[in-house]
């Protein structure tokens, strides 16, 4: 996209736009019961426990990070901030009207649909502010330069880290948790790729 050509508050509304795909996509996930990212299957492992929604409990995981990123010395952004409110409040939105696979091929094509969406999303928003990251590439960014470790490493790190705790707090983590650790880095590369060519 030619940012160049459109109004910041446009801008920031097609921003929004991309979280709102990003959480229909994570709702999708887990309403397919076949396992989420690690972040996702913490944040609704914690929702489970404590008896909050589960866009409340993203947006108080997403403001916890945006702490961190600071104290590891990156600034969080407005793209930052919107992040962290918008996507789990798009959460509790869709959770509301999307309903549970009761089989298991609907659970799949759930999975599947849920996986591309949320990849779209991200892929969406990035095309728009490409320097602007979310609460946890913001960790992932504070802790690379911290550390002096790649970025790549960095993300390994966290989301080992969100997993183990996932898994302590009997989050959803299943095939679907693998696939999206395999699948969700090239799926959002390719759409960024996309977008590029469009340019």
């Amino acid at each position: 996209m030619k940012n160049a050509f459109f109004p910041l508050a446009l801008r920031l509304l097609l921003v929004i736009l991309g979280f709102s795909i990003a959480a229909c996509g994570l709702v999708l996930m887990l309403k397919s019961a076949l396992g989420m990212g690690p972040w996702g299957a913490l944040e609704v492992g914690l929702s489970g426990m404590t008896g909050l929604s589960v866009g409340h409990m993203t947006q108080i995981i997403s403001l916890i990070l945006i702490f961190v990123a600071w104290g590891l010395r990156f600034r969080p952004s407005v793209i930052t901030v919107l992040n962290m409110f918008f996507i789990g409040w798009f959460m509790d939105l869709f959770m509301n009207v999307i309903p549970v696979g009761k089989a298991f091929y609907v659970n799949i094509l759930l999975y599947a649909a849920g996986l591309v969406l949320y990849c779209f999303g991200i892929s969406f928003y990035l095309s728009i502010f490409s320097k602007q990251a979310g609460p946890r590439e913001s960790v992932m960014l504070g802790l690379s330069i911290k550390l002096k470790i790649s970025i790549r490493l960095s993300r390994i790190i966290i989301d080992i880290f969100a997993l183990l705790l996932a898994f302590l707090f009997k989050g959803p983590i299943g095939i679907g948790t693998i696939i999206f650790a395999v699948a969700a880095g090239p799926l959002i590369q390719q759409f960024l790729r996309l977008s590029k060519a469009l340019d």
